[in-house]
Formats: C-alpha cells, sequence, structure tokens
C-alpha cells in the first residue's frame, strides 16, 4: 500500500482508504508495469 502512496501516480491516502484490496492489487500491477515502461524507456 505505501508503494503506491510514495509513487509518481498521484494517489493520495484518501484514494487509498477508500479502495478494497481488488483495487491495491489493481493499482500494484498498474504501478509495476509503469515502472517496467520506464525503465524501457531508458534503456532506449
Amino acid at each position: 500500500m505505501w508503494r503506491l502512496l510514495l509513487s509518481d501516480m498521484n494517489i493520495t491516502y484518501k484514494d487509498l482508504d477508500s479502495m478494497d484490496d481488488d483495487d491495491i492489487m489493481e493499482a500494484n500491477a498498474a504501478l509495476d508495469i509503469h515502472i517496467e515502461q520506464q525503465k524501457n524507456k531508458s534503456k532506449k
């Protein structure tokens, strides 16, 4: 949960508080994809 709050994806504590477990898992997956895309861009 904290990695979402501290990420650059503009998720607030209020957003996290209103999410259920499935929403948090989905947001974590989206963050993983975002991080991977950023790594790929920096390699090019």
